[in-house]
């Protein structure tokens, strides 16, 4: 999302629709989370659109980070918040896409 544009703003309705029709074509999506990541309007937008398709979501840290407040969807599905690893990122991946 282009740094500067308020989520609540007409111009941003454009780009919650074209991140809405992306969605549609995922089956999973993996959140990189660091410490202001759970700030983001952003994020929880992208996040309830992949949940509500049914997309499985992958909680990942960000390089250098153990610890952060998790993105409210995380939280209330009680997702695993993985450190950063990025074999166990393309197993997670690759064996999500193997069961579909």
């Amino acid at each position: 999302v282009p740094l500067g544009i308020d989520f609540d703003s007409e111009g941003a309705e454009n780009i919650k629709r074209s991140i809405g029709e992306k969605i549609v074509h995922t089956s999973i999506t993996v959140c990189l989370i660091g410490e202001d990541t759970h700030k983001s309007k952003w994020v929880d937008c992208e996040l309830k659109k992949s949940r509500n398709k049914g997309n499985r979501i992958i909680a990942v840290a960000l390089r250098k980070v153990e610890r952060a407040v998790l993105p409210e969807v995380v939280r209330e599905e009680n997702l695993t918040f993985y450190p950063w690893d990025p074999q166990k990122l393309r197993t997670l991946i690759i064996g999500e896409v193997s069961l579909r």
